[in-house]
């Protein structure tokens, strides 16, 4: 008996990223040949160790070369505690190899010196370095939950070996950019009431996800089926497939999704419930990190355009004189988070209109009434669904 599960889809550090994306020129990504020198104190005669300090001096003298190639050096210094934390702490991890080309105790014999020519990523910098842009720019580290959520809610399906190995693959390669998982609880309160409700409405959901104060929801889907054509009476041919789609909850736009499959050859003996096969978890753990990391680049993506553009709110104005809306429009077009907007409908007392906003929601309302005031005009801002207000007179 062959198991298909099919689920419905629906996810002050602006200087460094403006300068790692509009750098004058052209700037060249491929891994470079660097030499740099690096030095340690020599504590109680312990060449060894001084040796392995000046060689991890060394790395990051490497990587600050590297960076120097991305941004200008008033940004490096600018920003030095923050790439101090989540660059030069993987140095090494950035010189994918290297040669030793001098090294020993300096003529006082205090410290040990070693200089090394090595191959530095600085595409691998790059990325990370537009990502702490992203995430610092945005929301300071967006929040997001891994959710598998089926089309019939079965059992405890969720809590299948297999799910829980591919959710927390999923989890890992956001975490490593910098992405802060929710809570187990807030979650699983999530999930509930998803199945309670019985609602797959993408806006519905994306409500329900704000209220959890998820920044992103990523909504995932496996499909392990046997395919009985390929199958023999010595093994099973397995194919897994596996979907994630990216959700933003403010806006419930589907942002980024990405797709893999991929066959499975296992014993003619391995069970149905392939969902809590252990022999599916090691493929399906592979699979999800190929899927997530391609994910990632179109959700790092997002939050780069809504970091030039501005988040897209939605604003119906209701009651106001004509002389009033115009007003309005102007105010808003004088905000210090304002990039853009479009009218979408307008009456004689009433106009709905998208603005691009760089910015949070509660300071878009705040500037909003406050040079709303200073014209004179009093409102009352009535937040709904989704990056959507109603503002009408008191």
């Amino acid at each position: 008996m062959s198991r298909n599960v099919r689920i419905p889809l629906f996810l002050p550090f602006i200087s460094l990223l403006l300068c790692v994306l509009y750098l004058p020129g052209q700037v060249h990504s491929e891994p470079r040949r660097i030499k740099s020198c690096g030095m340690a104190q020599i504590i109680d005669g312990n060449i060894g160790r001084a040796k392995t300090n000046a060689l991890s001096d060394a790395q990051r003298n490497a990587v600050q070369k590297g960076i120097g190639t991305l941004i200008s050096s008033q940004t490096l210094v600018k920003n030095a505690i923050l790439i101090s934390d989540r660059i030069y702490s993987q140095a090494s991890g950035y010189v994918t190899d290297y040669r030793i080309v001098s090294e020993g105790p300096t003529p006082s014999g205090t410290m040990y010196e070693l200089c090394i020519e090595g191959t530095v990523d600085i595409a691998d910098i790059k990325d990370d370095l537009r990502a702490i842009g992203i995430l610092k720019r945005k929301v300071g580290n967006p929040r997001f939950m891994t959710i598998y959520l089926p089309e019939i809610h079965g059992g405890s399906e969720k809590d299948a070996l297999v799910i829980k190995s591919a959710q927390n693959v999923i989890n890992e390669v956001f975490l490593e950019k910098g992405f802060i998982v929710l809570d187990k609880m807030f979650v699983q309160g999530f999930v509930n009431e998803v199945t309670r409700n019985g609602d797959g409405d993408l806006g519905s959901i994306s409500t329900l996800a704000l209220k959890y104060q998820a920044d992103l929801l990523l909504i995932f889907d496996i499909d392990a089926s046997e395919r009985t054509d390929f199958s023999s009476k010595f093994f099973k041919e397995i194919r897994l497939s596996m979907d994630i789609r990216a959700v933003a909850p403010a806006t419930a736009d589907i942002i980024a999704a990405e797709g893999k499959s991929k066959i499975v050859r296992t014993s003619k003996k391995t069970k149905s419930n392939y969902l809590e096969s252990t022999v599916i978890a090691g493929p399906v753990t592979t699979l999800a990190k190929q899927v997530s990391e391609g994910l990632l680049e179109d959700t790092l993506a997002y939050f780069e355009r809504q970091s030039n553009e501005g988040t897209r709110l939605s604003c119906r104005f209701i009651g106001f004189k004509q002389d009033e809306m115009y007003s309005i429009v102007e105010v808003i077009e004088n905000m210090n988070g304002y990039k853009d907007k479009n009218i979408r409908t307008q009456s004689t007392d009433s106009i709905l209109l998208d603005v691009n906003y760089l910015g949070k929601r509660f300071d878009f309302q705040r500037e909003l009434k406050s040079g709303l005031e200073k014209r004179g005009i009093d409102i009352h801002i009535r937040e709904s669904n989704n990056n959507e207000f109603i503002i009408y007179k008191p």
